[in-house]
């Protein structure tokens, strides 16, 4: 096998010449050796489908006058004669209701039709129906014995299709012959005409094939006064000049690949060196907790690390190319005062708050400097951003914490004022209560101002506790009595 696609490729000209034509003569005669055969093919099945056809249609006839006399004996004999009747393998008549009334075989009389249910709806809309079953060997026929409108029966019929089988085989065999003798023949004049064309061709490619190695002494056996020995004196001349020009190609090529060889160390070399910057820097912005955003010119970023991206958030995930003051919403004169930092080489500092989807409100301080190269050319613009939301949080809780420390040391001293005068009427309810007959008028007046007296003293416990902190404790304490207290105090404005 690999010898025969070794011949193939060495003579490839002549093989695909000789294919060409060998396809041309194939593809004919198939076309028309196929167009013969589903002619026959197609004539020989309307023969026998008119046959069944013609033989279904006697039988429906005949039958008419047994099924409207029911007289089913008879319909039987007529049916049974048509058994062992060449190319008919089963005939049988059937009433309305799809009960066989008579069978070719005998034993199939009471029998329901086989997918009765079915061909009833489809022989209500065809009274004449015919299915194909090539690979049985059977064609079915259905027909639907009528009169007057009135559906009294249905006759069947398996007609026998080996024939057409048979006949499908013959003519398959008679085109196989004709097409390969068809092969022969054009394999043959495909041989003639293609080794006519191509040996001169052959010595040719073969002389070119001794260049292409290297050997520039060649002979090329064409006799011929047209254009290919016109061709075969170029290529004679071609082989000199090729011979003459080899030794100083091979030398300078000698040269060129010490050359390439030292370039390419230095490349690779210069290219290592830059990889290994660049991913240095590249750790560098990654690391830093800073915000770092490269623009150009016109605002546009360019880049932006990972601490960018997360103070941001939502701003400067946008697939589309953005301008710095996009992520800037609420920020005006942004665009001005970049521009004005790129003209004046000065940094621009300024602080905002941003608003991101699930973020909040975040403080941002973002400083402003222009991008330049060595020779001082200017490429854009460097942007630093830095979250302050957190330390402003905690220099607010700072001032705040010093706040609440003065007020509750205020609080202190004026609940012990507070506390001292309380502590006067306390004595002076207490004093009074001794005093009075345990049934006068006013004792109970006394006792409510002495109880609320230590409430207000109670409260002003707590009022210190506050300002100067004390672990709590847990305790019962009565409702009932605190609503009862409340009521007394208010009873003279409910009533």
């Amino acid at each position: 096998m690999r010898s025969l696609f070794q011949a193939i490729e060495k003579h490839s000209l002549k093989f695909k010449l000789t294919a060409i034509i060998t396809g041309l003569v194939l593809f004919i005669s198939f076309g028309l050796s196929f167009v013969f055969l589903v002619n026959e093919f197609y004539r020989y099945k309307e023969r026998m489908q008119k046959e069944a056809r013609l033989v279904i249609a006697s039988v429906g006839r005949a039958s008419l006058p047994f099924l409207i006399s029911a007289n089913h004996l008879l319909l039987q004999e007529m049916i049974g004669a048509f058994r062992g009747e060449k190319n008919i393998h089963a005939l049988w008549v059937a009433d309305a209701q799809g009960h066989i009334l008579a069978h070719s075989d005998p034993q199939r009389v009471g029998e329901r039709v086989k997918g009765w249910n079915a061909l009833r709806q489809n022989i209500l809309q065809e009274p004449l129906l015919m299915t194909e079953d090539l690979e049985k060997g059977v064609l079915q026929v259905f027909l639907a014995v009528q009169r007057a409108g009135q559906t009294w029966g249905i006759v069947g019929l398996e007609y026998s299709a080996l024939p057409l089988r048979t006949q499908l085989t013959l003519l398959a065999g008679e085109t196989l012959a004709v097409t390969l003798a068809f092969v022969l023949l054009g394999l043959w004049l495909g041989a003639v005409i293609s080794a006519r064309i191509s040996r001169p061709l052959s010595e040719l490619t073969r002389a070119a094939v001794r260049l292409e190695s290297g050997v520039f002494e060649i002979d090329i056996d064409v006799d011929s006064a047209d254009e290919v020995g016109i061709l075969k004196q170029r290529f004679l001349k071609m082989a000199e000049a090729l011979n003459l020009s080899q030794k100083e190609l091979q030398q300078k090529n000698e040269a060129l690949n010490r050359l390439n060889r030292e370039l390419a160390w230095r490349v690779e070399e210069a290219t290592r060196e830059l990889r290994q910057t660049k991913d240095y820097l590249s750790y560098i912005l990654a690391s830093t907790r800073e915000g770092i955003i490269t623009t150009d010119q016109e605002g546009m970023i360019k880049t932006m690390n990972r601490a960018a991206l997360a103070i941001l958030g939502p701003l400067s995930t946008s697939e589309e190319p953005q301008k710095l003051w996009d992520l800037y919403p609420g920020v005006a004169g942004l665009e001005e005062t970049f521009q004005e930092t790129l003209r004046s080489g000065k940094v621009g500092q300024f602080q905002c708050t941003l608003r991101g989807a699930g973020q909040g409100e975040r403080i941002v301080e973002t400083t402003l400097t222009p991008l330049k190269d060595d020779k001082g050319m200017l490429l854009g613009g460097v942007v630093v951003l830095n979250d302050v939301t957190q330390r402003q949080r905690d220099e607010a809780e700072l001032i705040r914490s010093e706040k609440l420390a003065s007020v509750g040391e205020l609080a202190a001293g004026v609940a012990h004022e507070i506390n001292n005068s309380i502590m006067v009427i306390l004595g002076f309810a207490q004093v009074l209560k001794r005093e009075m007959a345990p049934q006068g008028e006013s004792l109970d007046d006394v006792q409510t101002i002495e109880k609320e007296a230590k409430r207000c003293r109670d409260i002003v416990q707590q009022l210190l506790h506050f300002a100067r902190p004390q672990p709590l404790k847990l305790g019962w304490y009565d409702i009932h009595e605190a609503i009862e207290n409340s009521l007394h105090l208010l009873e003279h404005q409910i009533t």
